[in-house]
């Protein structure tokens, strides 16, 4: 689909909040879904995120900064979100539900998987915010270093240390918090280490 000017397609208010919707309202769900972890309070920031969004709308001049700036908002939402609950139950990503779905012959890998994700859900949780935004923001949704940094209003060089830094506490929590091992069939496998958490 060609990408069109929100403000230019001859629309009004109401239906280029709706053109902005269809274009970009799962992607910003998805993304505040892998920040939170939880359906009920990603849906809770999108709504936030989105009266936010349509109340400026029509301020954007710039329709190919519009992806960027619809992530600016919905990240300030996260971490004021994360500021009011104490910055506590952050997790990474949920892949039963943003996976794809596993066909049948699938199906042991899924378990793997999702054991996996368990664990590392589950050490995610003490990663700060400002690096954990970071991080899924350049993995999850495969975002530049550039783009990160608009997003984030910080600056090229603080979006790389922060990824740097963010890759370091992910590797120290998860190396003291997961025992990650080899099963009969060399597929690589998580568990919690006893007394993590």
């Amino acid at each position: 689909m060609a990408k069109e000017s929100i403000m230019t397609t001859g629309q009004d208010d109401a239906n280029s909040f709706e053109y902005f919707y269809r274009e970009h309202g799962e992607a910003l769900y998805n993304y505040l879904r892998k920040l939170t972890g939880q359906e009920e309070d990603a849906e809770d920031l999108l709504q936030e995120t989105l009266v936010k969004i349509a109340a400026h709308l029509s301020d954007l001049e710039d329709s190919s900064r519009t992806r960027s700036w619809a992530f600016s908002i919905a990240t300030n939402t996260a971490v004021d979100f994360f500021r009011r609950r104490g910055g506590k139950d952050i997790v990474l990503f949920d892949e039963r539900i943003h996976g794809g779905g596993a066909a049948s012959g699938d199906i042991e890998d899924r378990v793997i998987v999702d054991e996996m994700n368990e664990c590392i859900r589950g050490e995610m949780g003490r990663i700060a915010p400002h690096y954990h935004i970071v991080l899924v923001l350049h993995y999850f949704e495969h975002m530049s270093v550039e783009e990160i940094a608009g997003v984030c209003g910080i600056s090229i060089s603080a979006v790389k240390v922060r990824l740097h830094r963010g890759r370091l506490l992910l590797n120290s929590i998860l190396t003291r918090g997961c025992n990650f091992y080899y099963d009969r069939d060399s597929n690589i496998r998580c568990t919690r280490k006893p007394g993590s958490r």
